[in-house]
C-alpha cells in the first residue's frame, strides 16, 4: 500500500511539472507570435503610409498640367508677370 501511495505521489509530481512546462512553452509561443504579429502590423503601417504617398503624389502629378494651364493663361494675361517667373526661376 505504502509503494502505492509513494507511486501516485510521484505520478502527481510528474503530471505537475509536465504541466509546468508545457505551460512554459505556450507562453513562450504566444510571445513569439505576438512579436511576429507585431512585427506584421508594423509592416501593413508603413505600406500604408507608402501608398498614401503615392497617391498623393500621384494626385499632384494628375493636377499639375491644369495648374501648368493656368499658370500659362495667367501670363497671356498679364505679359509682365512672365518677367517675374522668369527672375525667380
Amino acid at each position: 500500500m505504502r509503494a502505492l501511495e509513494r507511486r501516485v505521489k510521484r505520478l502527481e509530481r510528474e503530471l505537475a511539472e509536465a504541466q509546468t512546462a508545457h505551460e512554459r512553452r505556450l507562453e513562450l509561443v504566444r510571445r513569439a507570435a505576438n512579436r511576429r504579429l507585431a512585427a506584421m502590423m508594423k509592416e501593413i503601417a508603413t505600406l500604408r503610409h507608402h501608398e498614401a504617398r503615392a497617391e498623393m503624389l500621384e494626385r499632384r502629378l494628375a493636377a499639375r498640367p491644369d495648374e501648368d494651364a493656368a499658370v500659362a493663361d495667367d501670363l497671356d494675361r498679364h505679359p509682365a508677370a512672365a518677367l517675374v517667373v522668369e527672375g525667380t526661376g
